[in-house]
């Protein structure tokens, strides 16, 4: 078996709650590895063990580690009774292949050991000490090995990779990401992963020819952020008739911020369908002229829960390091049609007037212009990666939100 051992580190600062995020971390662990194969997991304390059968690829699995919120970091091990001479054996096997410079990091976790921990680090440090090969460096070593001894066996490995951190997706509650094609929002999404939050996606589309490229790029973008949380659900809310009657109402130069409202006046059904506690968006102060502090405000005006925005003070270059680390980029880069840029003027405004765009809007007829975008709503189902199923939400405007939907 391959023998991984999974460190944390903020879940180490819950007090009294640190059992509740540990639980949900092993949950979400066992999640993912179940999708490789055969797995083992067991939960001693301060550590996490896995063991995967022999004939998943170390890449695989790493791949998969690295994608999991909550893991600090993680290291391949091997394992050998708490015996020095079998200390020994194990540690010039690891080193083997390894020329430079190193050091020896031992930790006794069972004081009954009878050497201490720098005696232990300094008695492998000269087995596996190799002339004109490996040669100690205490300050700045090219590589270390690290022993842990404990009562039942000692751990030896040479390399931590680094994983997500945070916390374990499900830990935070249920946030509804309102996601784009474009590089942002899947940013933003992945951010609130590691923050323990499972991300639901809704995506406002049009109708056109190409709707059908617009539909499968989404659909893309979230089957890759499904694999960072063990189940997913992607809304697709028709939008364009929709837009059509805002036309009639709404000056070209206001109607990217009305548009945008419009999409907050839906997402409450969704979210109130999924027991959300928010909104993920991609915003990003100035970035375009619905994101100035004078729009944004007006857009938020029509949200009933909290809009998170986790890229609100980043840059592009920022972001789009991101979306290349998580895997998105390339598709958010695609040429697609934003809906939200639908018969828009040139030169939009950039400081809309709260109470005027709402005069405005109190002349469309919300409830009527919102109901078919929500009667035919799909939902889009996918697990660590893979499509589970595709079919029409069933949603109905709940009882007593005609009065929300309204300006």
């Amino acid at each position: 078996m391959h023998k991984y051992l999974i460190r944390f580190d903020e879940i180490c600062l819950k007090g009294g709650n640190r059992r509740y995020f540990e639980d949900i971390l092993v949950k979400n662990i066992k999640a993912s590895a179940n999708t490789l194969g055969k797995n083992r997991i067991e939960f001693l304390r301060d550590r996490i063990y896995v063991e995967f059968d022999l004939s998943i690829s170390c890449k695989d699995i790493e791949a998969l580690l690295m994608k999991i919120a909550g893991i600090c970091d993680f290291s391949k091990i091997t394992t050998c009774e708490s015996d020095l001479d079998k200390i020994y054996q194990v540690a010039k096997t690891l080193t083997s292949d390894l020329s430079g410079t190193f050091k020896v990091e031992a930790k006794r976790n069972y004081k009954k050991f009878p050497q201490k921990s720098p005696e232990i680090a300094r008695l492998v440090g000269s087995a596996v000490y190799i002339e004109d090969k490996l040669t100690v460096d205490l300050s700045n070593p090219e590589h270390k090995l690290y022993v842990h001894v404990y009562k039942e066996e000692t751990l030896l490995y040479c390399k931590k990779t680094q994983g997500p951190g945070g916390l374990p997706v499900g830990s935070s509650g249920r946030l509804l990401s309102l996601v784009s094609g474009g590089i942002d929002s899947p940013v933003a999404s992945w951010n609130m992963f590691q923050r323990g939050c499972r991300v639901v996606f809704a995506h406002f589309h049009n109708h056109h020819d190409e709707e059908k490229d617009v539909r499968d790029k989404v659909m893309t973008l979230v089957k890759t952020l499904s694999s960072y949380q063990p189940y997913t659900r992607l809304y697709m809310i028709p939008f364009g008739e929709l837009q059509r009657a805002i036309i009639g109402f709404v000056p070209s130069k206001m109607r990217m911020v009305s548009y945008r409202r419009m999409m907050f006046r839906i997402a409450s059904i969704i979210r109130h369908k999924e027991k959300c506690k928010g909104y993920i968006t991609g915003d990003s102060v100035g970035q375009v002229a619905s994101q100035t502090l004078d729009n944004l405000r007006a857009i938020h005006d029509v949200a009933d829960y909290p809009v998170i925005s986790p890229l609100i003070g980043q840059n592009k270059n920022e972001v789009m390091a991101n979306a290349r680390k998580i895997g998105t980029y390339d598709t958010s880069i695609i040429p697609y049609d934003d809906c939200c840029s639908f018969l828009l003027d040139p030169h939009p405004e950039q400081a809309i007037d709260l109470h005027e765009i709402r005069e405005i809007e109190a002349q469309i007829p919300m409830v009527d212009v919102i109901r078919p975008c929500i009667e035919n709503t799909k939902v889009i189902a996918f697990e660590m990666g893979k499509l589970v199923y595709e079919k029409n939400a069933g949603i109905k405007i709940p009882q007593g939100f005609e009065d929300r939907l309204r300006p």
